[in-house]
């Protein structure tokens, strides 16, 4: 929600394989993702690296509660834009975005 109230417009939250196949047709157009890594079924790594595969450069943000030190630096390896720690605070999160959005 702080991208929202940042001015940026949102898409809906989707399950892992829906998002999967709603990013294969429309990848491109989205101009940042926010992933979450907790996410039931496939798992947002799995999401993640699939994503990337089909768009490798897509901007995707990994969010995640895990401690940020530890899963930080194994989603940059994957990939990831950036990494927003759960709960979400506005600032830091309108920060990221801008970040990589810029």
């Amino acid at each position: 929600m702080a991208a929202y109230f940042a001015g940026y417009g949102l898409g809906p939250d989707y399950i892992p394989g829906v998002l999967l196949e709603v990013f294969a047709g429309h990848g491109r157009e989205m101009d940042l993702m926010i992933l979450g890594l907790n996410m039931s079924g496939r798992g947002g790594q799995s999401c993640l690296q699939e994503m990337l595969a089909m768009e490798p450069l897509a901007k995707v943000l990994a969010a995640s509660g895990y401690p940020a030190d530890v899963t930080a630096a194994k989603i940059a390896r994957q990939g990831a834009a950036g990494f927003p720690r759960k709960p979400y605070f506005f600032k830091e999160t309108q920060n990221k975005i801008r970040e990589v959005l810029a």
